[in-house]
């Protein structure tokens, strides 16, 4: 599997995680949220690994939920519509769906640890706390 905005790798039977948008401060992009989860699953059923690993790249470790990605903006502007809120049921999905990284690190298998190189904000502070560790920079 390639990803642009996370590198893994497995080295000694751990799982390094590495979210990889420190111009962002690592803020969760919306691939994140699928690429996360599609790992770790993939991972927890793989006796070769016996822990996971979850960093970031740069200063920060997760600025939290990238709200400038304005896909739904983007989307509007192309069709000539001014953007318009999400059904009750478009977000929840949606929020089911961000939500689904932290379950799986917080109900997952395999014993996780959260390594921060600076701060956690908003929906980072979530993915930290996940875990079932956390290391942290004094910076963090």
């Amino acid at each position: 599997m390639a990803y642009e905005q996370i590198l893994y790798d497995v080295a000694d039977n751990i799982l390094t995680i590495t979210l990889n948008r420190p111009e962002r401060r690592n803020a969760l992009h919306p691939d994140m949220y699928t690429a996360v989860p599609q790992l770790l699953e993939r991972f927890f059923a793989d006796p070769e690994v016996g822990c996971i690993l979850l960093t970031a790249a740069g200063n920060a470790f997760c600025a939290g939920g990238d709200v400038r990605d304005g896909r739904r903006e983007r989307s509007a502007e192309r069709s000539g519509e001014a953007p318009t809120p999400p059904s009750v049921e478009a977000a929840a999905e949606a929020l089911t769906e961000t939500a689904r990284m932290v379950m799986l690190l917080h109900e997952g298998p395999k014993i996780s640890i959260a390594a921060l190189p600076g701060p956690a904000v908003g929906a980072g502070i979530g993915v930290a706390l996940a875990a079932d560790l956390r290391i942290a920079a004094a910076s963090a």
